[in-house]
C-alpha cells in the first residue's frame, strides 16, 4: 500500500465567491488502513509514507503502543526524539532546497549541499528500521544533522535571499495571531480527549481538526510559543512563517534544544496518543489496542489543520487569487508559495475550472 503520492488538490473557480477550494483525505485513509493490523503490519504501512514524514509517523505509533506496554528505556526514548528531529531538520532543507527551486529564481543549492541531505536520508532511513535499534547511531546521527544546518546556513545564502525575496510579493496577506496553534495547547490533556471524544463521535474529523477554529501550526507557532507577552499572538504574514523556517535551522546550528520529537500520553488503559513534533507541526496518532490489535486508530495531521475548508491559509490564498485571476501561470506559483509557507511538505495539484491549466 503506498500513499506517497498522495497530493492535496485545490480547484480554481473563476466565477466562485470564493475561488480556491480543495480536495484531502489522505490521513483519514492511513488510519483507516492500520485497523484491525498488528502494531507490527502498521509500522510497515506507516513506513510506507515516503513524503510524509515516516519516521514521525511510525514513532508516533511505536510510542503511543509502548506507554500501554512495556515503555521505552529513557536512552532510547531521547534517540527515537532525536531521529524525528533529524526528519524534521531534512526535510525542511530538503524542501527549501529542492521544491520551492522552481517557484524561486536563484534558488540553486549547491550539489555538496545536496548530496549531504541524501546521504543523511538515506542513514536515517536505516537506522529508523533497524532491529534492535541502535542509540547511539541515533545520537551521531543527529550530531551530523545539526552540522549540516549549519553548514547549509552558511554556504547558501544566496538561495536564503531568494526565498525571502520571492515572498514580499505577499506582504499584504497578513494573519491574527490567535490562529496559531502552540504545540503546548495541543498537547494537553483536556486538548487531547476532546480531540478523541470528537474523532471517537465522527472520524472524519480528522480531517477537519479544530481547537477554537481553524489553526495554524508548524515553524512561527513553535517560536512564538516561547514569547512572553502579547507578542506572542501578535499579527504576521506569509512570509512570517517561511522566515520562521530559517530561524529554526539557526537555532539546530547554535545547538538549542530543537522543539522536534516524539513522546506519548495514556489516556486510559487501552487507548494512548502517541505525539510527534514535525516540520510541519505537532502529528497525534490516537490507537485503541485490543488482543494485541490496533481496534481504533485516528491520525490527526498537521497538515490538516491548515489544508481544510475555512482555514487561515485558504482565506489568504483567496484574498490572492482574487486579484489574479488574469494571470495563471503567476496565480499557480503564487498558490503553491503560500501552501509551501503553511506546509512545505504537501505535494499540490492546482485544477483550473473548465479543465484548464494544471500545476
Amino acid at each position: 500500500m503506498d500513499f506517497s503520492n498522495s497530493a492535496v488538490t485545490f480547484i480554481v473557480d473563476k466565477h466562485a465567491k470564493t475561488p480556491v477550494r480543495l480536495v484531502s483525505t489522505r490521513s483519514r485513509a492511513i488510519a483507516q488502513a492500520c485497523v484491525g493490523q498488528t502494531p507490527e503490519a502498521a509500522r510497515v504501512i506507516l513506513r510506507s509514507l515516503l513524503g510524509l514524514c515516516p519516521v514521525a509517523q511510525t514513532f508516533a505509533l511505536d510510542s503511543a503502543v509502548a506507554v500501554l506496554g512495556t515503555e521505552f528505556s529513557a536512552r532510547t526514548s531521547q534517540a527515537r526524539s532525536k531521529l524525528v528531529a533529524v526528519e524534521a531538520i531534512l526535510e525542511t532543507l530538503r524542501v527549501l532546497s529542492l521544491d520551492l527551486k522552481s517557484l524561486v529564481s536563484r534558488a540553486h543549492v549547491s550539489d555538496p549541499s545536496l548530496k549531504t541531505i541524501g546521504a543523511l536520508r538515506a542513514k536515517l532511513w536505516q537506522l529508523s528500521g533497524s532491529t534492535p535499534f541502535d542509540t547511539e547511531a541515533a545520537l551521531a546521527l543527529y550530531e551530523e544533522a545539526e552540522a549540516l544546518a549549519m553548514l547549509w546556513l552558511t554556504r547558501e545564502k544566496k538561495t536564503i535571499g531568494a526565498i525571502k525575496t520571492a515572498y514580499d510579493r505577499f506582504e499584504e496577506l497578513k494573519l491574527t495571531g490567535d490562529r496559531l496553534l502552540f504545540p503546548d495547547e495541543l498537547k494537553s490533556e483536556a486538548s487531547l480527549k476532546f480531540l478523541l471524544a470528537q474523532l471517537t463521535d465522527e472520524p472524519a474529523f480528522a480531517l477537519a481538526p479544530r481547537l477554537l477554529g481553524c489553526r495554524i501550526p508548524g515553524a512561527l507557532a513553535r517560536i512564538r510559543s516561547s514569547v512572553q507577552g502579547p507578542a506572542a499572538r501578535s499579527g504576521f504574514t506569509v512570509k512570517d512563517l517561511i522566515v520562521a523556517r530559517f530561524v529554526e535551522l539557526r537555532h539546530v546550528a547554535a545547538g538549542q534544544t530543537p522543539a522536534y520529537g516524539c513522546q506519548a500520553i495514556k489516556l486510559d488503559s487501552h487507548t494512548s496518543v502517541g505525539m510527534a513534533e514535525t516540520a510541519r507541526g505537532t502529528l497525534l496518532h490516537f490507537v485503541r489496542l485490543k488482543n494485541g490489535g490496533i481496534e481504533a486508530m485516528h491520525i490527526v495531521a498537521p497538515t490538516e489543520w491548515s489544508f481544510q475548508v475555512g482555514s487561515p491559509m485558504l482565506h489568504v490564498m483567496n484574498q490572492y487569487v482574487s486579484t489574479k485571476l488574469s494571470a495563471p501561470k503567476s496565480t499557480e506559483s503564487g498558490l503553491k508559495l503560500i501552501a509551501a509557507a503553511f506546509d512545505a511538505c504537501t505535494p499540490l495539484f492546482v485544477q483550473w475550472d473548465k479543465g484548464g491549466q494544471h500545476a
